[in-house]
């Protein structure tokens, strides 16, 4: 059960980011 909530864990992490680099990136691209 514990692999399963680290696993959870991580893809939330990647997940959050992911959205995070993207939302810099379009911050940056409509700034510019």
């Amino acid at each position: 059960r514990s692999l399963r909530v680290g696993l959870t864990y991580i893809v939330g992490v990647k997940r959050i980011l992911l959205v995070a680099s993207v939302t810099v990136l379009f911050i940056e691209g409509s700034t510019l």
